[in-house]
């Protein structure tokens, strides 16, 4: 039933309106004074989800939403998620699922660094040099600053657009 619920969720996103249509504090004035002394059917929570929660969310994934790049979730990763949750298996077998492309982001560059500090040193953090293409997106610089690796003429340069040679010969003088 709730495997429905989302799917009819993601098949009708684009019918909801993009950004919240509520003030703030409006689901206060719908909750009960207590709780339930009795648990409440499936059923009813969904259609509290549907009138209460649904009407005060902005809705991040609609094909209508273009103020943000949107990384936060898709279909096919929600799914995976749910089917690796059902069998109790997240992060065992040798992956991971994040749940943001920023998370796995700085995932990949805390392992990457630690893997090449403890070959060269942590002393040789300074050295550290991270390519990507010129369409890499933002997330990366940020990353790169939140895992210590230092800014610098070469970082900066190995971000821009020139050749991949440039690249070579700047980490060639920059290790040697």
């Amino acid at each position: 039933m709730v495997i429905d619920f989302i799917a009819d969720y993601y098949k009708n996103i684009e019918n909801y309106p993009v950004q919240s249509q509520v003030k703030p504090g409006y689901l206060l004035t719908k909750l009960p004074d207590t709780a339930p002394y009795c648990p409440e059917s499936l059923e009813d929570v969904l259609k509290d989800v549907t009138a209460s929660i649904i009407p005060g969310l902005t809705h991040w994934q609609s094909p209508n939403f273009f103020a943000y790049f949107q990384a936060n979730a898709s279909t096919a990763g929600f799914v995976g998620e749910m089917l690796c949750t059902g069998l109790n298996v997240v992060g065992n077998g040798g992956g991971v699922l994040h749940g943001s492309t920023c998370e796995a982001i700085v995932c990949t560059l805390v392992a990457a660094r630690d893997k090449t500090l403890r070959n060269f040193g942590a002393e040789n953090i300074a050295k550290l040099v991270v390519y990507a293409s010129d369409q890499t997106h933002s997330t990366l610089l940020k990353g790169v600053k939140l895992v210590g690796i230092p800014e610098g003429k070469n970082l900066q340069r190995a971000f821009g657009r020139d050749s991949f040679a440039e690249k070579m010969s700047i980490f060639s003088d920059y290790y040697n």
